[in-house]
Parts: structure tokens; sequence; C-alpha cells
């Protein structure tokens, strides 16, 4: 492996230029402490409601072994269940098996440790330990708002390694057939697998524009995108991770992870900034930018402005175009890679987990988000049971409480989006008898603040079980 990653930083080409007038072991502590400290921040209990469900799935796939077919965990889906993201589900099950909550964190934290390498390394192959280092804090920053333990931390990965072979094809017309077997990996982990044929797309369209490449290549690149497609489909989950993407659009509008980013959002504004910089440094540039790099800036603008959600998918896809223009605006000297680089970014990465590992064992209960305390109370219910939920509940509902049903949860997709939009609205207050009566909810779990309480209890005559955690339980009469 250090033979490997010597030998690709020997065949980059060197910047000639000024000494960086700084010792190569500051130099190399930079990107190494970046990583040792990001990961200890990152150390916090689980706060993101769709990390139990995903748990949840990893554990009844170990089980039952289908990729497709009615959801079992609920009466109120309408739509099949596609488990695309089986492969982080299956070692999230395994981490939860390990050490419960704490071995989730811990996967959130080693998560973050490939993702910041991989960061690193492919702006590497086009800057200098400084500059990779910069951009790499830059994008972890700017994908802040998606950092936690759910399979979309692999779409991360995945995204920076095909935006850089696809570039390194374009560069020395060589085609890069690994993207197919990427496609077939992404395809497994998660629903955004597309976006690694977006970026083939648009590094190809943009060649095109360059007047860069031979038939030659621009046949075999296009080869390469038919057959990335053709192995996202040829997954456990077959072709119906082609339209699982589909689905989960029609309900975007009732999710908040999904609103329009804004400058308010600290993560938005840092991709804005670092995006600004690479188009003041191109408009400084006495050579022509190319249409390669304008239209991956493209596609990561217009990824961040879909919604929050996207912002960290857009970060990916921009880090190595601004590795590349920072890169070019100086006039300094890129170093090869070394063994000595390879031992200290290493050792940053290992301190991190470490540290990491030590501050999760020392944590406190509870080292998770939702309402602990209803626990012992929802092991009363009888099993089967249906349980009126809070949206952002129903996920925690399936992990905590595996024996009920919750009315709805993260997985969006497989819920009408009527369902969906009732469900919430139960929640303020509106039709919520109607709500509880057609699926028969035998009780209800909801935020102790809902309009919908006082409803249930004062004019429903239903009984209130528990308050814990900011959530009631309450009992139908």
């Amino acid at each position: 492996m250090l033979r490997t990653i010597r030998q690709m930083g020997a065949s980059m080409t060197q910047r000639q230029g000024r000494d960086w007038g700084l010792a190569l072991p500051a130099r190399l502590a930079f990107p190494a402490m970046l990583m040792l400290v990001a990961l200890l921040r990152y150390v916090s209990p689980i706060g993101d409601p769709d990390t139990f469900w995903h748990v949840r799935t990893g554990h009844w796939i170990r089980d039952a072994w289908q990729f497709h077919g009615p959801d079992p965990f609920t009466r109120t889906a309408t739509v099949d269940w596609t488990l695309h993201e089986w492969i982080p589900e299956l070692a999230m099950s395994v981490a939860d098996d390990v050490w419960g909550m704490r071995g989730l964190i811990m996967f959130k934290i080693v998560s973050l440790a490939l993702l910041m390498l991989t960061i690193y390394w492919v702006c590497r192959q086009r800057s200098s330990i400084l500059v990779a280092g910069f951009v790499t804090g830059a994008t972890v920053a700017a994908m802040s708002s998606s950092i936690s333990p759910r399979p979309q931390m692999l779409t991360f990965v995945l995204t920076l390694l095909a935006v850089h072979g696809w570039l390194a094809s374009a560069q020395d017309g060589r085609p890069r057939w690994w993207l197919v077997a990427l496609s077939w990996v992404w395809a497994s982990s998660h629903g955004m697998w597309f976006v690694g044929v977006m970026v083939g797309i648009a590094v190809v369209l943009g060649s095109l524009l360059d007047r860069a490449g031979s038939r030659r290549w621009f046949g075999k690149a296009g080869l390469i995108l038919l057959c990335q497609v053709a192995a996202a489909a040829a997954g456990p989950a077959g072709w119906h991770v082609l339209t699982a993407p589909l689905r989960v659009s029609a309900t975007t509008a009732l999710i908040s992870e999904w609103r329009p980013a804004s400058l308010m959002d600290v993560a938005f504004a840092i991709f804005v900034s670092l995006a600004g910089l690479v188009v003041i440094l191109w408009s400084r540039r006495t050579e022509r930018v190319t249409w390669r790099a304008l239209m991956l800036l493209a596609l990561s603008a217009g990824l961040a402005l879909i919604g929050v959600r996207l912002v960290a998918v857009g970060a990916a896809v921009l880090a190595p175009v601004a590795a590349s223009a920072i890169e070019e605006a100086l006039e300094y000297r890129r170093e090869r890679v070394s063994s000595t680089e390879v031992a200290a970014t290493s050792l940053g990465i290992l301190l991190g987990i470490a540290g990491a590992l030590l501050l999760v064992a020392s944590m406190a209960r509870p080292v998770s988000w939702g309402p602990a305390g209803l626990v012992d109370e929802l092991a009363t219910v009888p099993p089967g049971a249906t349980v009126c939920n809070s949206y952002g509940l129903g996920g925690w509902l399936l992990y905590v409480a595996p024996n009920l049903l919750p009315v709805v949860d993260g997985r969006s997709e497989i819920y009408a989006p009527t369902h969906v939009a009732t469900s919430m609205a139960m929640e303020s207050g509106a039709g919520w008898r109607e709500f509880a009566d057609t699926h028969d909810c035998s009780v209800a779990l909801l935020d102790s603040d809902a309009p919908a309480i006082e409803l249930f209890t004062a004019v429903g005559g239903w009984t209130p079980v528990a308050t814990a955690d900011g959530y009631t339980l309450l009992r139908r009469p």
C-alpha cells in the first residue's frame, strides 16, 4: 500500500517554483493536526434520527437477505422498499452489536477519517501539502451539516474518487474501468450513485468543448458511462435502484434536510466562499480555464443549490477543482508524496481515532438522541400495536421498540406523499382523530409541545402515560 501511494506521488508532475520557506515537518503537521482535531471535534452523541432505522435495516438484512419488497416494519407503507444502502447498513448493524450507540459514534469517526484521507489524497494529486490541507479543512467544514453515522458518508468518498478518476482519464487519455466497479459499490451503499454518472458526463462534455481527447477515448468514456448504469442495476436490489431516486424526490418538499440552502447555514456559506475563491483565482489567470473545470464547478454549485442535503456532495465535487485552482495561482513548488508524509498523515488519523475511542468510552448516558426515558413504557405496549408518532421519531421507534409499528419514519420514499403530509399535519392537530382512527393507533408518541397533545387528551380522552426528554406517550381510551 505504501509503495503504491509513493508511486502515485512520484508520477505527479511537480510544479517548479519557490520553496515554501517552511520546513517539511511543519508543513506536514498542518494536515495531520487538522485531521486529528476534526476527529476529536466530531465525537458527540448520536443526533441524527435516520441513523436508527439504518441500523434496524442492517439487522433485518442479516436475517432476511432481501433487497426489495413490501416493507416489513409498518402497515402504512404503500410502495415497495428498495434496500440500496445495504453495505454501510450491515457495517452499522455490526457496530451496534459490538458497542451499541457508542459503536455507531465510532462508525461516524472512522467514516470521517476515511473521508478526510480521501479528500487529502485526491487534492494532493494536483496540489501541495498546505493547499491540500487547506482544501481538506474547508471541504469538511462545508460538509459539516451532513457528517453523521449514515450511508451518505460513503457517497462523499465515492464522489471524490469519481471526480479524480474522470479528470485523470481526461488528462492522460486512458480509460478508468474501475469507475464501473465503483458504480456497483456506490449503488449498494447510497441512493446518490447517479452523481458518479453526472460527474462523468460533465467531464466528457467539458472535454468535447475543450476539443481535448481522441475519438477512441470519447468512445470508451461513453461506454464506461453506460456500464456504470448497468453496474448499478446489477446489484442485489436490481433495476429498482434506477428508480429509487425518483421516489425520494416525491417527498423532498416535506423534509427539512431538503430545504433550499441559505447563507445563514454555515456549511453552505463555506461552500460558497470556496467556490467564490475559485472564481476569483480563475479571473486573474492569463491562461484559459478548461471547460472540464467549468463544468465541474457548475455541477457542484447546482448540487449545492438544490438543498441542504446536497451541499456536502457539491463540496466533494468542488474539492479537486479548488485544489487545482489554488495551486495554479501559487508560485511555490509542489512536493512529491513521500513516506514521511504518509507516516505523518497516518499518525494524525490514528491518534484522532484513538482519542475519539477514549472520549466515546468515557461518555455519560444518554449517548443518542431520542426520549430514552420512555423506552420502559414502550416495552409495556402490546406487540404489533400501531403508534401515531412524530415524523422524526419513526426511525428511533424502529430501533428501540422493534415490536411496534410507527405510522411514519424517515424512509419517506415508501409512503404516499399525502400520507407523509397528513402525518405531519396530525402533529399540529389537523385531522388528528381521523388519522388515529384510520390507522388504528393504540398509542401516540408526540412532541410534548405539539398542539395535537391537548386534542388527544381533552377531546379524545387519551391518557398521558409518561413524559420524558420533550416527548409524551399517550394511550387510547
